[in-house]
């Protein structure tokens, strides 16, 4: 059995669809069903729960999803094992970025909260004696998640809208991608049978702002500006030897991939 909590976002949708699709028995419990869920055998638990666009308008509710529901599963709930979902933005100021890297977080710098509450819920997890319970910290996402706010989305949206667009960040601002097909098949490698605690999900390979606007002027003629304001934002590149060695994990090119997304947002206008 696996139950995927948070099947109606994007990550979690796309592993309870893969379930169904290899015939694996699964089960999706909505967030006010899992108070029930847990008085039953969970199997394997993917927690996809969480905030990411909302998360800096509100706090508490990002705190909840990323701590509070994981703590009462931890303490109650009866599973073979539970995958617990964090975020490869816990890396900002690192100076590495493998697994066991220390971190960097201020709580007087409300960007943070995310950053916190994802630590916050990996450090419940870790301090489990168990070592079914483990970490995937997810690097940025793509895939047929056509209302997402993030960057990529937000500037074709624009472009399809008005023919052009402005970015407020440099053509050689940079961080790493990775295609929801890899995301899904690593997440359920991870929770059937991983041998470490903590992994990195990411492709490894940062994309630069100028690689992917060529790329979407060549396919929609748009004219692509950059502010005078625009800042450099270049994240670290994400360790994936554990995941490559483990896994032999080959990551998707993502850039081929925007044709088809943009095709797809153009007709649902």
């Amino acid at each position: 059995m696996i139950t995927v909590l948070g099947a109606s976002g994007f990550i979690g949708s796309h592993i309870a669809s893969e379930c169904v699709r290899q015939k694996l028995s699964s089960q999706s419990p909505l967030r006010h069903e899992i108070p029930d869920a847990i008085n039953g055998d969970l199997g394997d638990v993917i927690y996809c729960l969480g905030l990411t666009a909302d998360f800096r308008t509100k706090p508490l509710a990002t705190s909840e999803a990323h701590v509070g529901i994981l703590t009462q599963i931890l303490k109650s709930g009866r599973f073979n094992s539970l995958l617990y979902l964090s975020s490869t933005r816990v890396y900002e100021g690192a100076e590495s970025t493998t697994e066991e890297s220390w971190l960097k977080v201020n709580p007087n710098t409300p960007e943070h909260i995310f950053n916190l509450t994802k630590l916050a819920g990996e450090a419940c997890c870790l301090s489990q004696d168990n070592p079914n319970i483990r970490i995937a910290r997810v690097s940025n996402v793509l895939g047929d998640d056509y209302k997402s706010n993030n960057f990529l989305f937000s500037v074709i949206r624009e472009i399809l809208l008005k023919d052009e667009v402005e970015l407020r960040t440099t053509p050689d601002s940079a961080k790493d991608y990775i295609w929801i097909d890899d995301v899904v098949d690593l997440l359920l490698k991870i929770a059937r049978g991983g041998r470490h605690r903590l992994y990195n999900v990411a492709s490894g390979i940062n994309v630069t702002n100028e690689k992917w606007m060529n790329e979407i002027s060549l396919l929609t003629g748009a004219r692509i500006r950059y502010a005078d304001s625009a800042e450099k934002k270049v994240f670290q590149i994400i360790s994936t030897q554990r995941i490559t060695e483990e896994f032999k994990y080959n990551p998707t090119d993502v850039l081929p991939k925007l044709s088809t997304l943009i095709e797809e947002m153009r007709l649902r206008q």
